[in-house]
């Protein structure tokens, strides 16, 4: 008799819910595999514009997330809660948690809620990325917005960070901190220079310029600890 094989796991994916009186919340579906850094601040960038309740004119401009745990295999929530909301910037904290109530990151999210002009957006040209600099380009049919940008970002950083672990060794870089400022809308396929800025004992510093057609999308970086297990 052949094994049964072993049901396919899915991607991680987000969604809305609503219950009742409830704060409405952002789940992340795991689909069994570890939540990586980016898909978390997706979560945390979702949840702060349900919270604005914004359909139309709300845009981000910055986000921040401290990660407080791993976790793998478990679906995760978000919720925010508005800050302060004034005529054009409105703040919002994020908490993400386990169904369990376990913390899992916390975030601060920055976002305009005026009506914007068009062409108010400013662009400018990608810089010359230092020497060492890990260069990753995103996939065409990537779509544009927040969560692709927050996933391209942490997916270089990590390219960046990954290769000062020593050769041989088993190891892996724990995302500790994340930022992600966004400049201008979104297009594909992104471009991304990602490098290390600074190092002390196990933990990095990355910085992460984002593009696309040459010109920045999004600036930001992600501090990890790295975890070796011996060679």
């Amino acid at each position: 008799m052949s094994p049964t094989p072993a049901p396919p796991r899915r991607s991680p994916s987000l969604s809305i819910e609503r219950a009742g009186a409830a704060p409405p919340r952002v789940r992340v579906a795991t689909g069994g595999e570890p939540l990586s850094g980016g898909v978390i601040a997706a979560a945390v960038g979702a949840a702060a514009a349900l919270a604005l309740s914004e359909a139309r004119g709300g845009w981000l401009i910055d986000l921040g997330v401290s990660y407080l745990a791993p976790v793998a295999g478990e679906d995760v929530f978000a919720i925010g809660r508005v800050l302060r909301r004034g005529r054009e910037i409105a703040y919002t904290a994020v908490d993400v948690r386990t169904a369990a109530q376990m913390p899992v990151a916390a975030g601060l999210v920055t976002s305009c809620v005026a009506a914007l002009p068009a062409g108010s957006r400013w662009s400018a040209p990608m810089p010359i990325p230092p020497a060492g600099a890990v260069h990753a380009v995103g996939a065409p049919e990537d779509a544009p917005g927040d969560e692709t940008l927050a996933t391209a970002l942490e997916r270089a950083a990590t390219g960046a960070a990954a290769a000062l672990l020593p050769a041989g060794t088993a190891g892996s870089v724990v995302p500790l901190a994340l930022h992600l400022a966004l400049h201008a809308a979104g297009r594909t396929p992104l471009e991304a220079d990602a490098y290390v800025v600074h190092r002390r004992g196990e933990i990095v510093a990355t910085r992460v310029t984002l593009g696309a057609g040459g010109q920045v999308i999004a600036t930001g970086g992600v501090t990890y600890r790295l975890e070796t297990t011996g060679r």
